[in-house]
């Protein structure tokens, strides 16, 4: 065999990987080709007012770029497939934004307006549901989001602004038209700009320390640009002394936004820092116009005319801050921290209780046999920074002779209230049923389902009911899969028509105990966490678990905790010793 062939296939490989990724960038470029000739010969031939040019340069060029820097030029996840879907696709809706600009205010302008409208509403939900999905722990990733979230707002403002909504509202067309610019523009462009800085600032240093200072900073910031905006918004439509406060606040966040990143300048790039800070310059400078064209307002003294404003404040933002800015990370192009492709989530379901029949019969009884353990070998798991072979023994037998072991259960709500509405939620169900405090005692069964007849690997259902009444506590799916490099309990708590997917990953404790946590690492860059799965859609729960095992005096004790936006709700500490029948064997 020819020692080179090996070789020839990866580049080979790596030539139509090349190739593939090159068409799909031509047909972004294509789409902006297109849009950028049109664009002008319109402007050309129509001689538009600021305003509607800066809509059209946003219709054309600024929204494709975005949302293809949002997707990446490989995405992996669903939600940034279809985002780079849209931008390669804006041209037909952005050309039907346009003509409603050219048309007499209207019915007919405003059904133009609603193409646009539609486009913005895919991309807007693609937005929600990316940040259902992955929860808002990745604070770069958020403010994008909300970014996207709020170009629909944009579009509905179109809407109002080309149907001559102004004869009905309380607000002259100047006021929707600006609001409709603000929705495009400071509420979209500024937070994708705050989002590419976020993931360039935490990709240039992947430390770990580093990265949770930053985070805790970065995470303040995201959150006052983007609840910014819409108040500075609500400004706009109120007038002074509430558009005075909106800005002002507003203003504080850009400013830092700005200084960070022109104190940043020189680490991002050779053309991308320079483009960088050049564009937070302009906004500094913009929103400076802003501040004293609200000071004038509500002093009644014309410091800024409204004239003044639209060619220095609107003028700028849009063929200065949002032209170079876009173009910085254009060129710097920042990936994210992780790409949020799905992970397995098995497809069991049921109808009805998930009591023991029930979880026998839909992890196909007839094919199943009966197991021991919860996972068949420890290293599945094994990664870089958990080495099971430092699990204790009695722990790791645990796990793999799970059915040999009897546990006994002490449960305290922290909040009882929440405890009774819970008992209330799931006493029907089956799942989940715990009683409001003091010791419960645990029976239960493990079941082997068939690779086959699921997403998950190696599935084991483990069955636990009350052991005095029979009724069922726990119906829950064990598996395990991986994600670069790490390995993960993936754990399905099954419901009426839905799942709940609990992805722990396991952490090495002291005396060579196992923890496991749905606690993202600093670096926000895993799977865990817990997730609710109905239909095709996924989201995050704002639920968060810990789980210690420690072997102590001969027994193995567990500590499980549950919080609930951060705050514990539930502990359950378990006595979990082996059958002595078997340990006679």
């Amino acid at each position: 065999m020819n020692p080179l062939w090996g070789l020839a296939r990866i580049k080979s490989g790596d030539r139509m990987k090349m190739q593939k990724l090159g068409a799909l960038s031509m047909t972004v470029r294509l789409n902006l080709l297109l849009g950028l000739c049109i664009g002008l010969t319109w402007t050309f031939l129509t001689a538009p007012s600021i305003i509607e040019l800066a809509l059209v340069l946003a219709f054309f060029i600024l929204v494709p770029v975005l949302l293809s820097l949002v997707a990446t030029s490989n995405p992996k996840s669903v939600y940034r497939i279809n985002i780079l879907t849209a931008a390669r696709w804006s041209f037909p809706f952005a050309a039907a934004g346009m003509l409603s600009l050219s048309m007499e205010t209207g019915w007919l302008a405003a059904s133009a307006a609603a193409v646009w409208l539609l486009f913005t509403m895919a991309a807007a939900g693609n937005g929600i549901f990316r940040l259902l999905n992955r929860g808002i722990g990745q604070p770069e990733e958020a403010v994008i989001d909300a970014g996207l979230a709020f170009l629909a707002v944009g579009g509905v403002w179109l809407v109002l602004a080309r149907s001559g909504a102004a004869e009905l509202m309380p607000y002259s067309s100047l006021t929707i038209d600006l609001t409709a610019i603000h929705y495009h523009y400071s509420a979209f462009v500024l937070p994708i700009f705050t989002g590419m800085f976020g993931r360039w600032l935490f990709g240039y240093n992947t430390q770990a320390c580093e990265v949770l200072r930053r985070r805790r900073a970065f995470t303040i910031l995201a959150a006052g640009l983007a609840g910014g905006s819409p108040l500075v918004a609500l400004g706009i439509l109120h007038g002074p002394p509430f558009d005075l406060i909106t800005s002002g606040v507003y203003i504080v966040f850009i400013y830092w936004l700005c200084l960070w990143v022109l104190a940043s300048v020189l680490r991002i790039g050779y053309a991308a820092g320079p483009l960088a800070g050049i564009a937070s310059l302009i906004l500094m400078t913009t929103m400076g116009v802003s501040t004293l064209y609200s000071l004038g307002m509500y002093f009644e003294t014309a410091v800024v005319t409204m004239d003044g404003m639209l060619r220095w404040h609107g003028a700028l933002n849009a063929f200065g801050f949002s032209v170079l800015g876009t173009l910085a990370w254009l060129i710097a192009r920042p990936k994210p921290r992780y790409d949020e492709k799905a992970f397995p989530v098995s497809r069991v379901r049921t109808r009805g209780s998930t009591g023991d029949g029930n979880v026998r019969k839909r992890g196909r009884e007839e094919h199943s046999e009966q197991g021991t353990g919860l996972i068949a070998d420890w290293n599945l798991l094994k990664g870089d920074d958990f080495d099971s072979e430092k699990i204790n023994t009695v722990i790791r037998d645990f796990y793999v002779h799970t059915e040999y072991y009897d546990l006994t259960a002490e449960i305290s709500w922290k909040i009882e209230l929440i405890g009774r509405a819970a008992r209330f939620f799931t006493k029907g169900a089956g799942q989940i049923h715990l009683p409001l405090s003091g010791l419960e005692v645990l029976e239960g069964s493990i079941l082997n389902v068939p690779d086959q007849e699921d997403r998950c690997r190696d599935l084991r259902a483990w069955i636990r009911s009350d052991s005095s009444t029979g009724e069922p506590v726990f119906n829950a799916f064990y598996s395990t899969h991986r994600t670069r490099e790490t390995g993960y309990f993936n754990i399905g708590l099954p419901l009426h028509r839905g799942i709940i997917t609990r992805i722990l990953r396991p952490e090495n404790k002291p005396g060579g105990g196992l923890g496991l946590t749905s606690r993202k690492k600093p670096e926000m860059s895993g799977d865990e966490g817990i997730y609710l799965t109905v239909g095709r859609m996924t989201i995050k729960l704002p639920l968060e678990e810990t789980f210690e095992l420690t072997h102590i005096g001969g027994n193995l004790n567990a500590v499980h905790e549950i919080a609930l936006f951060g705050w514990s709700i539930l502990r359950i500490t378990c006595e979990i010793t082996k059958e002595e029948a078997d340990e006679e064997l």
